[in-house]
């Protein structure tokens, strides 16, 4: 499988990974993360919309899966930055479900993929946005 980096600007530094799903289509996960102009941890939370899955293991994804995925490097001779914030570019899974869950493509469905230190998230939506919790949220 080839994961894309959906961002630079942090990587995923926790343990912990706090999963919520409502059935009107929205998914959230809280985790902590090292921004790279920062050297504190800050909380955020990636909010998910027109979810259609989002599904959960607790097993550490780069040791159970080490031999089946590849981090595809930044254009231009990048670097293959590992931020724990992933979009799957050539999923099987995704294209195995998108007709029950988008038949008429309308939605643009993306199958993305948050790890942790002990679990990992896939989530199957078509949008996110990254907020900024402060630690009292």
């Amino acid at each position: 499988m080839k994961l894309i980096n959906e961002t630079k600007i942090f990587n995923i530094s926790t343990t912990g990974l706090d999963a919520k799903y409502n059935d009107s289509g929205e998914a959230s996960l809280r985790l902590c993360v090292n921004f790279t102009n920062k050297i504190s941890q800050s909380l955020i939370e990636l909010r998910f919309l027109n979810v259609a899955e989002l599904r959960c293991k607790t097993i550490n994804f780069y040791e159970a899966y080490h031999t089946k995925y590849e981090i595809v490097p930044e254009p231009k001779g990048g670097s293959k930055h590992i931020s724990g914030f992933y979009r799957i570019c050539d999923s099987v899974y995704l294209e195995e479900v998108k007709g029950l869950y988008d038949p008429r493509n309308d939605l643009g469905l993306n199958h993305y993929l948050v790890t942790g230190g002990d679990g990992f998230c896939e989530v199957i939506a078509s949008d996110y946005s990254v907020i900024p919790l402060s630690p009292s949220d």
